[in-house]
């Protein structure tokens, strides 16, 4: 039986050591089984205040910070898997910048 938490780190571990892209599916369960607060990401956009967002836009993925109904652009990519990366990254970053020291 594997746990959860274990699954995901698998996935996240074939990731990032065989490059194996992922698409916002995937990064999903990552972030769900990372603990990440659901209200605090959109993978398919939100103008939903304080959220970090992947958006399809035609044939490019958008990663946009929303606050108070505005869309701030922080990076465009051509591909879903890249998008992915960036965003898992950023959510990463933010943790660690927003943890209280021990």
């Amino acid at each position: 039986m594997v746990l959860p938490l274990a699954s995901a780190l698998n996935r996240s571990a074939v990731h990032l050591l065989h490059n194996v892209g992922m698409d916002r599916s995937e990064l999903a369960g990552v972030l769900a089984s990372e603990g990440f607060a659901p209200d605090s990401y959109a993978l398919h956009g939100s103008d939903r205040n304080d959220t970090l967002n992947i958006e399809q836009q035609g044939s490019k993925f958008v990663i946009y910070y929303s606050e108070r109904g505005t869309r701030n652009v922080l990076h465009e990519f051509p591909t879903e898997s890249e998008a992915c990366d960036y965003f898992l990254n950023l959510m990463h970053r933010a943790r660690r910048e927003t943890k209280q020291p021990d």
